[in-house]
């Protein structure tokens, strides 16, 4: 009976990995700014995470409501890799407060988050389905081939959903009572593309808070 149920869990993975989109245009590989996306300008990922894990609501606005007019004139200072030490502060210090914040304008961002919401709602009510996750670290990596583009995938997924009490509150994202996962299409492609094994994922290593990020 062990024998039979091994294969049967392996026949079961082999099934689940052919049913993965390992094509650039899935967004859990290829990372894109689209409508169906929000980045945001987080330092710290670990305490992003522990304040998910806590179920905390987050709060989500646009870095011009945010920054003074120095900071805004030089758009430079978030379009770089590094986080300069004095914006990588004030964004720790909104974190604390549970409020997140985004380089998009606050125009864009509300048109995208309506979009999403409708979107997530939508996916729920007809197919039973959670479609909305918090993506948690960003993974750089280079597909094979003749003229290799970098691409950003999300680490982890918290599942979430986004929720709008009043105008003056605004929207919120809000964790859904389900478990963070590994981004486990990116896993299969570097894999099958890089014969790259990432061991210690499963289970998910844990801190005091949820998923450990270090």
């Amino acid at each position: 009976y062990a024998l039979n149920n091994r294969t049967r869990v392996g026949r079961i993975d082999r099934w689940r990995k052919k049913l993965l989109d390992l094509s650039l245009r899935n967004r859990l590989l290829n990372v894109r700014d689209i409508k169906q996306i929000i980045g945001i300008a987080c330092p710290n990922i670990g305490l992003l995470e522990d304040k998910m894990a806590t179920y905390q609501n987050l709060s989500l606005g646009s870095l011009d409501t945010l920054l003074g007019e120095k900071e805004k004139q030089d758009r430079t200072l978030l379009q770089t890799v590094r986080i300069e030490d004095e914006l990588k502060t004030l964004l720790e210090k909104e974190l604390l407060q549970c409020r997140l914040w985004t380089q998009l304008s606050e125009s864009e961002l509300e048109k995208r988050l309506k979009g999403l919401y409708r979107q997530s709602k939508t996916n729920v009510e007809e197919g039973g389905v959670n479609s909305l996750f918090l993506g948690i670290g960003l993974l750089e990596w280079t597909p094979l081939g003749s003229n290799p583009i970098p691409c950003k995938a999300p680490i982890l997924l918290v599942p979430v959903k986004l929720q709008r009490k009043s105008m003056a509150e605004g929207i919120r994202i809000i964790r859904l009572d389900e478990d963070t996962a590994i981004n486990m299409t990116l896993l299969e492609r570097l894999r099958s593309e890089h014969s790259l094994n990432i061991p210690g994922l499963d289970p998910l290593p844990t801190d005091d808070y949820g998923v450990d990020t270090k």
